[in-house]
C-alpha cells in the first residue's frame, strides 16, 4: 500500500510540475499577446501622423527657409525609421508565440541551449542566448561598415575569422 501511495505521489508532482510549466508557458503567452499589442498600438500612433506631419505645423508659408525644410525631413525619417523597427518587433513577437505553441520558446536557434530567464523577462522576443548573442554581434562588429545590414554566411564568417586571407594565404577568397 505504501509503495502505491508513494508512486501516486510521484504521477502526483508530474502532474503538478506539467500544470506549473502550462500555467508558465500561459503567463508567457500573456506577456507576448501584451508586448504584441503595446507595439501595435504604438505603430498605429506612428501611422496616425501624416507623412507631411512636420510640415504641416509650418503651413507651409512661402517664407520656410532650408533648416525648416531640413527638420521636416529628419522628422519624416524618424517617423520612417520607427515603423519599420516596430513592424520588426510585431514580427518577432509573432514568431515568438509560434514558438511558444510549438515548444520551442526559449531555446537558443543557434545553439539549442535554454535562453536565460532574466533574458527573456527583458527581451521575451529573443532567439538566442547570451553567447551566442555575444558571438552573433562580435561577427557583425567584424564586418567591414557597408556589410553591416547584410545577413552574413559561414564562409564569409570563417573568411573574416582569418583576417580576410583565404586557405592559401590570399587576401580575398580563391
Amino acid at each position: 500500500m505504501l509503495a502505491g501511495r508513494a508512486r501516486d505521489d510521484r504521477v502526483s508532482d508530474v502532474h503538478k510540475s506539467s500544470q506549473a510549466s502550462f500555467a508558465g508557458a500561459d503567463d508567457v503567452r500573456l506577456q507576448l499577446e501584451r508586448k504584441l499589442n503595446d507595439t501595435a498600438d504604438r505603430l498605429r500612433q506612428v501611422d496616425l501622423v501624416p507623412p507631411d506631419g512636420a510640415q504641416s505645423s509650418l503651413g507651409r508659408q512661402s517664407g520656410c527657409d532650408v533648416l525648416d525644410e531640413a527638420e521636416a525631413n529628419a522628422t519624416r525619417e524618424a517617423l520612417f525609421a520607427s515603423r519599420e523597427r516596430l513592424l520588426a518587433r510585431i514580427k518577432r513577437l509573432r514568431a515568438a508565440l509560434a514558438r511558444l505553441e510549438t515548444g520551442g520558446y526559449g531555446q537558443c536557434v543557434e545553439c539549442g541551449a535554454a535562453i536565460g530567464g532574466a533574458r527573456l523577462c527583458a527581451l521575451p522576443e529573443a532567439t538566442t542566448c547570451v553567447a551566442c548573442q555575444e558571438r552573433h554581434e562580435l561577427t557583425v562588429a567584424a564586418r567591414p561598415l557597408e556589410m553591416r545590414h547584410q545577413p552574413i554566411d559561414r564562409g564569409a564568417a570563417a573568411l573574416l575569422a582569418r583576417g580576410n586571407r583565404c586557405d592559401h594565404g590570399a587576401v580575398g577568397a580563391c
